[in-house]
């Protein structure tokens, strides 16, 4: 089976974040906050802010309230472990989610440290969320993002951010209410400069709407890739390319129709653009990220790839220094390869063969996780190439490498690949016997000369019932242990 590979997306983005405070920001008066690593002085403080702001409250003193608003605000914000526990201890959440109404929109610095409390609340663990839910949280938001000041506004995507990144159910909650044609509203009517946070807040929020499975229902997203490409063309911070980025992986990865609309919205370019080793290495994964995913679709979608030069910035990467660079690179490759032996006949004509002479290279000198990659290129030039194709690999002495890779790595999913090139390799061969005049007993010969067969016939034992049946298959068909 080739091996066209999915980027996975539940490792690769980060679902929750932390809206921090600038602790020696001039603009707030400094306040001595507690121990973190002490849970009772933690509690304690905790209990004290919570007591002044309901009395403030209670006594209708905004100030104060605000004063004591801004003091929680610090506590949970200026660590990346925040003392969320002691703070919902104190029973003060339901107050925040209450006051957030619209007669209380008047009270803009109350409601932008509030919104900013809960969104850091939500960035903790699944109870922390639910509990907000159960609060009503998610419609005090929402009602916010359309309603409230630009700064509120960020709060509030900050905070359905994080609630929709606990799990896909709460994002296609979010999707069913209507947050697509919100968020490009509230994006349509930004004025550029007047928020230097809200670019990247609401390019990671798109990535967090377009991530996890069940795939999110991307027909009622589409306006999303206009509006990630006008971010790409408007914004160039670090943040707003990454964020951008992961989204474009995200709907590569739904399937070929959402790869289609891809190409649809002219978004092709803009990702091979940071295919650039200029670019930090968070920014050069993202692009190879998408580039992958865009790979798994049809032929024609890699072939259309394939005009915008895209080897040429691949070969680039392969040699780059960071090794989770060189690790995407190797993984989209093996997917463009995938597409057949008209992708692998540019790959092996690019420069006279410097694609096989990096990849035979890095399997030889990178780490496993690396060599790997590097190997699945290989094995799917087996298994999509011609028979041409595939005897150079042969005379590389890839089988010798197949052989290698089969006794010293135990990996199922790659023990797979590997004895799947290996009968492709046989198979080929013996093919075309007659009309070449060459014999499969070649390969087996080498294969046996450098311990192939004990690797082969050691396998029948394995305990994946899958690797047991190519074993059995394989030996059945190209093997006398007799």
């Amino acid at each position: 089976m080739i091996e066209i590979r999915k980027g996975k997306n539940s490792k690769f983005l980060a679902a929750k974040r932390l809206k921090f405070t600038e602790s020696n920001s001039e603009n707030e008066k400094i306040d001595q906050t507690p121990n973190l690593s002490d849970p009772f002085e933690v509690q304690e403080y905790a209990n004290k802010l919570v007591s002044e702001l309901v009395g403030a409250i209670e006594a209708q003193d905004y100030n104060l309230v605000t004063e004591s608003a801004e003091k929680i605000r610090r506590m949970i914000s200026i660590d990346d472990n925040p003392p969320l526990e002691p703070l919902l201890k104190t029973n003060i959440a339901p107050t925040l989610v209450s006051f957030i109404c619209p007669d209380n929109y008047r009270f803009e610095k109350l409601i932008l440290e509030f919104s900013w409390i809960l969104a850091n609340i939500a960035s903790g663990d699944g109870f922390y969320v639910q509990y907000l839910v159960d609060l009503e949280a998610i419609p005090k938001a929402l009602d916010l993002l359309q309603y409230g000041t630009l700064a509120t506004k960020e709060n509030a995507i900050t905070l359905l951010a994080n609630i929709a990144g606990e799990n896909t159910d709460y994002r296609d909650h979010l999707l069913q209410r209507g947050i697509v044609n919100m968020i490009e509203y509230v994006y349509s009517t930004y004025i550029e400069g007047s928020s230097l946070t809200f670019p990247s807040e609401f390019a990671w929020f798109l990535s967090v709407l377009t991530r996890g499975s069940p795939y999110p229902d991307f027909d009622q997203m589409t306006p999303i890739l206009i509006s990630i490409t006008d971010l790409l063309q408007k914004y160039q911070s670090k943040d707003v390319m990454k964020w951008v980025l992961r989204t474009f992986s995200n709907f590569a990865d739904g399937g070929n129709n959402q790869i289609q609309k891809i190409f649809d919205f002219n978004c092709v370019e803009p990702i091979i653009s940071f295919l650039n080793p200029k670019y930090i290495t968070d920014i050069r994964v993202a692009s190879l990220r998408a580039l992958g995913n865009l790979s798994t679709g049809t032929n024609a979608h890699v072939e259309a790839l394939m005009k915008f030069n895209v080897l040429e910035p691949l070969a680039a990467l392969l040699r780059d220094p960071a090794k989770a660079v060189r690790k995407e690179a190797a993984w989209a490759l093996a997917n463009i390869i995938a597409a057949g032996d008209k992708m692998i006949a540019a790959v092996f004509e690019y420069q006279d063969g410097w694609f096989l002479d990096r990849l035979f290279k890095m399997i030889e000198k990178e780490d496993f996780r690396i060599s790997k990659e590097c190997t699945y290129c290989l094995t799917n030039i087996c298994l999509a190439g011609t028979f041409d194709q595939i005897a150079e690999l042969v005379e590389r002495d890839f089988v010798e490498l197949l052989s290698d890779s089969i006794r010293q790595n135990t990996e199922t999913k790659f023990l797979i690949a590997c004895l799947e090139a290996l009968d492709a390799i046989l198979t080929e061969y013996k093919r075309q016997e007659e009309l070449l005049e060459i014999s499969s007993e070649t390969i087996l010969k080498r294969l046996a000369s450098c311990g192939g067969y004990d690797v082969v016939e050691d396998l029948q034992n394995h305990q994946d019932n899958e690797v047991y049946s190519i074993v059995s298959k394989l030996i059945q068909a190209h093997f006398d242990f007799a």
